[in-house]
């Protein structure tokens, strides 16, 4: 929705008043005290997502095994089967029916109130394609991480349509006869799309309230992420009024860099945000506001006639301008994310998922094939005890097919001068330990043989 007019020119110029930099210096303040303590569990799910996707760096014996066009060493990918199952089971929980979401009326007048409902709902799913992408995604954070994300909201999307229409300046001339007047040229933006508008939120770029466990987002001062749009977005969003003095975003410094998680792995940040393509990070603060004691501006508050804190929306655009500031309206006055962990438990701040479950046996599991693939290797490789005093030594370091005795030993025997080594396996019962590690992963984590498909008898 467009901004208050008064409050989109305040927003709208050079330097902005001691209000809103005060504003400023609040949000900045607020995502500081959550970045804190969301960063400390960065370095776990860097862990988490590798477990997840099964990398590992190559070293020197993997090198070598390459170069011998041998098998380098593997991570079994259990948790990334193990979480993709539980992505499958909710997904065809949760879209078994042929509506996600099952509207019923209170009374039989409700019932057409109801469809219609049900039916607007799920066109805008649709046009989300939150069945094909976001519920997957939604769900696949959740097994990796322990914490899955979501942002609803309710937009208003256009696009420009070029018209031949009549010319309104036409002037018809008394006492000439009657003529059409002429066709111009004339672009107007046409609805695309009015409805909700559902993002998955990246984790790394999401800030809630640290001082209450997660399991009371709710009930914090303020949620808030982190999400990059282009200047040329955001100026079409200028037009429509809904953010202002986007052409005074300052580019952004390496001091508001450091710190920060961003998810082009590799990119240089300072190449994303201030060369071609022009991307603004936009920080979006949900935070709580009385809007008639909060100014913004000297003796002009937000709402006069709402006298108790609601929800309100600030924009800060590279750490350094306030863009966007209103109420958010919304009926349920709610902050509009949904979160969602694996194991909701209180006591930790942001609780586990399957990653953090299965990595200790994932790893001992991988362990296990990579040491029988090792033994393997040096079983099946031909190594021999010679005596150098009977063969042709050269014969065996050139690989010839042929191994030649010495001529003065010729007809000596060849068993006497070369034997092959012999090399026990102390390995065959790993794939043994594997299968009972498997079993014992899918216990701890429920995701039984029923859960994945496969039918056994009793209860």
């Amino acid at each position: 929705m467009p901004m208050l007019p008064e409050v989109f020119d305040e927003l709208s110029q050079t330097t902005q008043n001691a209000c809103i930099t005060g504003l400023l210096q609040r949000c900045k303040d607020y995502l500081k005290l959550s970045r804190v303590e969301m960063v400390r569990h960065y370095p776990d799910w860097d862990r988490h997502d590798m477990v997840y996707r099964g990398e590992r760096q190559a070293d020197a014996e993997d090198v070598k095994a390459s170069e011998r066009k041998e098998p380098m060493k593997m991570i079994v990918p259990l948790t990334y089967q193990q979480v993709q199952t539980f992505v499958s089971f909710c997904y065809g929980v949760f879209n078994q029916r042929d509506f996600f979401y099952e509207l019923a009326g209170a009374t039989p007048a409700d019932e057409q109130a109801a469809k219609i409902g049900q039916a607007i709902i799920e066109r805008d799913l649709n046009y989300n394609r939150f069945k094909s992408e976001k519920l997957t995604q939604f769900l696949t954070d959740i097994g990796r991480y322990g914490v899955g994300i979501l942002k609803e909201s309710w937009v208003h999307e256009t696009v420009p349509v070029i018209q031949q229409v009549p010319d309104p300046n036409f002037v018809q001339m008394p006492g000439m006869p009657m003529v059409q007047p002429p066709m111009i040229t004339q672009v107007t933006d046409a609805t695309k799309f009015m409805g909700n508008k559902i993002i998955p939120v990246n984790p790394y770029r999401f800030f809630p309230d640290p001082r209450i466990p997660l399991t009371r987002w709710r009930e914090g001062e303020f949620c808030a992420d982190e999400i990059e749009y282009s200047r040329g977005d955001l100026e079409q969003l200028q037009r429509q009024q809904q953010c202002a003095g986007v052409e005074y975003i300052p580019a952004f410094r390496q001091e508001d860099l450091d710190g920060r998680r961003l998810i082009w792995i590799g990119k240089d940040p300072m190449l994303m945000y201030n060369n071609v393509p022009r991307f603004v990070l936009i920080s979006e603060l949900q935070i709580r506001l009385n809007p008639s004691k909060f100014e913004y501006a000297p003796g002009k508050v937000l709402n006069p006639a709402i006298d108790r804190e609601i929800k309100c929306l600030v924009w800060m655009a590279n750490d350094s301008r306030i863009v966007r500031l209103e109420e958010m309206g919304y009926a349920h006055d709610e902050f509009t994310y949904n979160v969602s962990q694996f194991a909701n438990d209180q006591i930790r701040f942001i609780n586990f998922g399957l990653a953090e479950i299965l990595g200790p046996l994932q790893d001992s599991i991988t362990w296990f094939i990579n040491a029988r693939i090792t033994s393997v290797r040096k079983v099946i490789s031909n190594r021999f005890v010679v005596d150098p005093s009977g063969i042709e030594v050269k014969d065996l370091t050139d690989r010839n097919p042929v191994i030649r005795l010495k001529k003065t030993m010729a007809g000596s025997g060849v068993d006497r001068y070369i034997q092959q080594l012999k090399v026990q396996d102390v390995t065959q019962s790993h794939l043994n330990d594997c299968t009972y590690l498997t079993k014992y992963g899918q216990e701890a984590t429920g995701i039984t043989d029923t859960i994945l498909g496969q039918f056994a008898g009793g209860r």
